[in-house]
């Protein structure tokens, strides 16, 4: 049985979110590494699951301004993070 959702194709956690930052989608490897499953995450913003850190702690997750999804609306490479 082929994957049906671009998540579910690779080993590394990924997940996938609406334009408004809603997740739609959780792969295996996600609920592995960050101990959520899919089930507890579908419909929460990614901002709010994740709150992303920089380097130096500072918040790096939001819902308005957010860089991932602005790289991602300029077609820009994204790399693992």
């Amino acid at each position: 049985m082929s994957p049906s959702r671009p998540v579910d194709t690779t080993a590394e956690p990924a997940f996938a979110t609406k334009d408004s930052g809603h997740i739609v989608a959780w792969n295996a490897a996600a609920e592995t590494l960050l101990g959520y499953r899919e089930a507890e995450i579908l419909g929460k913003t990614c901002y709010e699951t994740l709150r992303g850190r920089d380097v130096f702690g500072n918040s790096y997750c939001c819902s308005l301004n957010c860089p991932v999804r602005h790289m991602i609306r300029r077609h820009e490479a994204m790399h693992p993070f």
